[in-house]
């Protein structure tokens, strides 16, 4: 499943400085989603992000990790596992866990080495992972958002 679109981002490019990039929105996977993002907080990790003082090693990201948007498009097996539909509002937790290391397993998941953002190991985390790893779409500071099928979702209600 595709959306005929492509997404503005604001993406951090180097310490202290933003451009205005626009990534292509590719195919959905039965696992995965596209949201709208309707709302992004800013935190102090976001600031220590774009000044590097953590994250040094990140390149290009689309900062935000505070998210609230209503469901784009949603693979099969995604919307049967989520439990939602293209309209359902969702806030998205910034950590993308791995979800089989002891960590996760014990429910502390926001421990998972996965989503270290002090970390010299590549990462996925929303607001934190490169705009180099594909689909690009990983920050909420964007009008469309990648949803992997890691994501911690808190579901909200439908638009209607």
């Amino acid at each position: 499943m595709a959306l005929a679109y492509s997404s503005k981002s604001a993406v951090a490019v180097a310490r202290l400085a933003t451009e205005i990039c626009q990534f292509p929105v590719g195919d959905l996977g039965d696992d995965d989603a596209w949201l709208f993002v309707e709302a992004c907080g800013v935190c102090g990790t976001d600031w220590d992000i774009y000044e590097r003082k953590i994250g040094r090693n990140f390149g290009p990201v689309i900062l935000g990790h505070e998210i609230v948007g209503q469901i784009a498009a949603i693979g099969k097996a995604a919307a049967v596992k989520w439990g939602v539909n293209v309209g359902t509002r969702v806030a998205v937790e910034e950590f993308l866990p791995c979800g089989v290391c002891s960590l996760c397993l014990s429910g502390d998941y926001r421990l998972c080495s996965r989503t270290d953002v002090r970390s010299n190991s590549p990462i996925l985390r929303y607001g934190a992972t490169s705009t180099a790893v594909k689909p690009s779409l990983w920050g909420g500071f964007s009008e469309l958002m990648y949803l992997h099928p890691q994501s911690i979702r808190h579901f909200g209600f439908n638009g209607d």
